[in-house]
């Protein structure tokens, strides 16, 4: 595609490549349609770069499970999703601030991203740059992931587990208000 060269595609040819690629890449059909999947993913694709910035749009890249794509974002709060449902599910409710054990290191730089929230809306809305909310939320899905691994949630002792469902449902709210802000689901599955 070039602009300059009167080379395009029509939005609704790129969608269709785009459900193509990710139809191919699926093995689970469950949560969102293919075609959800390819709009978030053209969306976050296109909201990450600059407003100034050239963009050679890339199809394969855009719908990669990991790296800085909307894939990857919405992946990361499905995760959440899930592992809150099955809290529930044992009766653990992230409704208080619970008591907290002595944190690692993956959960203090979690803890630390989620307060940058309500300053990083305000800077990206005061600059009208989406780019910055889309550095956000894949360095927050990326932050979770790392405490995800590295830290036992529901198999966690008692302390810890109330404490990791708790951060888990802070992280899995505020993914959710960024992915909103830029105007992508908010998934409950993939």
């Amino acid at each position: 595609m070039s602009g300059r060269q009167g080379i395009g595609i029509k939005i609704h040819d790129l969608i269709e490549r785009m459900e193509s690629v990710i139809e191919q890449a699926r093995s689970e059909h469950a949560g969102m349609s293919s075609k959800e999947l390819a709009t978030a993913a053209i969306r976050y694709y296109l909201l990450r770069f600059h407003l100034h910035t050239e963009v050679v749009f890339d199809l394969q890249q855009a719908t990669e499970i990991t790296g800085n794509t909307g894939v990857y974002v919405m992946y990361a709060h499905a995760r959440a999703v899930s592992i809150l449902n099955k809290a529930r599910e044992l009766g653990i409710q992230p409704s208080t601030i619970p008591n907290m054990p002595e944190l690692k290191m993956e959960e203090v730089a979690l803890l630390r991203h989620l307060s940058a929230w309500q300053e990083t809306l305000y800077s990206a809305s005061r600059q009208l740059a989406p780019h910055i909310l889309c550095g956000y939320a894949y360095e927050l899905a990326g932050l979770f992931n790392n405490f995800y691994a590295n830290c036992p949630i529901l198999k966690a002792d008692d302390q810890h587990r109330t404490f990791r469902v708790w951060l888990t449902s802070k992280f899995q709210a505020i993914l959710g208000d960024a992915l909103h802000v830029l105007g992508l689901p908010a998934p409950e599955r993939m």
